[in-house]
């Protein structure tokens, strides 16, 4: 039998037990043991969640200083603590900003700078501002929210109904839930990584973007790219935003009939008309055989040259001020096609025809420039020449003096030294040196490890603390060199969290990682293997879960172990 070697460091009356798989010819049990699992779920804890920190939170072979070095690495303590690392994979770097604008709704910013760890419970992002006064926080926070807004313009829109139960399966069945909690059934578990509201922070073309490909704003980040099409990333998109409302921004008319190419509109009597949110396709009863017709306003504050795309299956057409922009006629599937057009400031008449044959159906017209990048156009509109509804009190409004004010915070108070971004083109650059110690001279009385006297605040927990302060005594000794080809492996699969998915055979006969699977009370509500069904049920635990990674040298050549680790 494996040798098992788990003994806990302390005990709480609602651990599961954990059962033994079939995933190999002998059976292993699956080392998941979680940290306080007594807590109600990751949303009611306000500390960093690290996946890998949190699994292997009590394996005696997991040492404090090995799980330190694990969190120096992911809250990326080096960007302000220069010193070299000894893990075996990069510091995780935080999310590019550059154009941040253009996918982040402008009223998020503010609130998240102001108090990260309230807004999303779980984030790795440290409260820079904790030692200002309440008044400082809010003006400071304001300013660089205003900042960070400038960068682009976006609203929300309203999710594709049609795609959102397509969404919610894929969620659930692609392996978001290996490292997310499900969101169909109330069920918490220690190691996800937290969703945050994501209503109230992404636009829908920015979370579709994201979703596409989560490495080109997170190079170093943790979430892979799954090769989605780009209407299953809009579905599930479209899933994780579905309690997103949106005004009736549009006047649309919806016509029946048979056609193969747009008909004149003009000519024919809708047979409903009224508002909507957006291009919505089920202002109608039926799913074939119709038109619409959507109309409106858009008021530009300069003059300027756009680019539009246009978007559509089937038939479609985009119509500025009388003038036809673009045409994407005839029966076809989701084609895109593009115009640039120059408009000057003021209000723009806006019309948008549309036709469905059979089969799916699907209308899009986005726009470029000015601060927009793929922004959907009816987001910007509005139903009539003097728009119908006033802005709501806490609307976001644009402050070009705040932003400007908010800039020099953002270059002053170390957000360079984590954030990568560029502004007109330009990087922006930090206005002055952080001046914080290197780790190996860090005073460990003091700083981001005593948190109720520090200016900046992770919302650590002790075991953090401990640990953190196990791997910086351990970086303080001299000659420390990490050669071990087996640990090095080792960090990088806790590190990426493959162990979310893949187990491992450790030196000692250990078996780590793998799909957690529960049994007893707890079952419901600490276990993920249920949802990963497979489509072999025949085949057992083989057919449902990702492969153990047990003589993997043994099994495949290196030439496409390499191929797929570096392409995918």
């Amino acid at each position: 039998m494996v040798n098992l070697k788990i003994q806990f460091k302390k005990f709480t009356s609602k651990r599961p037990n954990f059962k033994l798989m079939n995933n190999t010819p002998v059976q292993i049990a699956i080392l998941v043991l979680f940290t306080s699992l007594a807590r109600l779920s990751p949303a009611d804890d306000h500390h960093p969640i690290i996946p890998g920190f949190e699994r292997f939170a009590e394996v005696e072979e997991t040492t404090d200083i090995e799980r330190g070095m694990l969190l120096l690495n992911e809250l990326n303590c080096m960007s302000c603590h220069e010193t070299k690392s000894t893990w075996a994979i990069e510091p995780k770097q935080a999310p590019i900003l550059t154009e941040v604008g253009s996918r982040v709704l402008p009223e998020y910013f503010g609130s998240f700078i102001a108090d990260p760890h309230g807004v999303k419970p779980g984030t790795s992002m440290p409260d820079v501002l904790a030692g200002k006064s309440p008044n400082e926080k809010k003006i400071i926070s304001e300013s660089i929210g205003q900042f960070l807004a400038s960068t682009g313009r976006s609203a929300k829109q309203k999710s594709n109904i049609s795609l959102i139960t397509q969404g919610e399966k894929l969620f659930h069945s692609i392996g978001c839930v290996a490292c997310h909690d499900p969101l169909n059934e109330e069920i918490h578990l220690p190691t996800s990584v937290p969703l945050g509201d994501l209503e109230t922070k992404y636009t829908l073309p920015g979370l579709q973007k994201f979703i596409s490909d989560p490495l080109h704003i997170r190079p170093s980040g943790r979430m892979p790219q799954f090769n989605l099409a780009n209407k299953e990333a809009q579905a599930i998109a479209s899933y994780l935003l579905r309690k997103v409302v949106v005004d009736s921004k549009i006047n649309f008319a919806y016509y029946e009939g048979a056609w193969e190419q747009l008909p004149d509109f003009d000519q024919l009597k809708p047979t409903s008309t009224g508002t909507a949110a957006g291009f919505e396709m089920q202002v109608g009863p039926r799913k074939d055989r119709f038109g619409i017709v959507f109309s409106g306003y858009w008021k530009t504050d300069t003059d300027d040259k756009f680019k539009f795309r246009l978007g559509s299956d089937d038939g479609s057409k985009l119509v500025i001020d009388g003038k036809t922009i673009i045409t994407n006629d005839g029966i076809h599937p989701v084609v895109f096609k593009e115009s640039e057009c120059e408009l000057s400031a003021g209000l723009h008449e806006i019309r948008v025809e549309f036709f469905e044959n059979s089969g799916g159906e699907e209308l899009k017209v986005e726009v470029y420039g000015k601060g927009l990048n793929g922004v959907g156009l009816e987001t910007l509109m509005q139903p009539t020449k003097t728009a119908a509804t006033t802005p709501a009190v806490d609307a976001f409004v644009f402050d070009p003096e705040k932003a400007e004010l908010g800039k020099t915070y953002f270059q002053s108070l170390g957000c360079v030294s984590c954030h990568e971004m560029k502004a007109g083109g330009e990087p922006v650059l930090a206005k002055r040196g952080i001046n914080a110690p290197s780790l190996k001279s860090l005073d460990l009385q003091k700083g981001c490890l005593h948190e109720s006297d520090s200016s900046i605040r992770f919302g650590l927990t002790d075991d953090q603390i401990n640990c953190l302060t196990a791997a910086i005594k351990q970086l303080k000794k001299p000659g420390l060199v990490t050669t071990d080809p087996e640990q090095s492996v080792h960090e990088k699969l806790v590190t990426l969290n493959c162990y979310a998915c893949h187990n491992r055979e450790r030196p000692g006969d250990l078996i780590v990682g793998g799909v957690v699977d529960t049994s007893g009370d707890s079952a419901e509500i600490y276990g993920r293997k249920k949802w990963f069904t497979g489509t072999q049920a025949e085949m057992g635990d083989e057919g449902q879960h990702p492969p153990a990674l047990k003589s993997i040298g043994a099994k495949l050549n290196p030439r496409w172990l390499n191929k797929v680790l570096t392409e995918g």
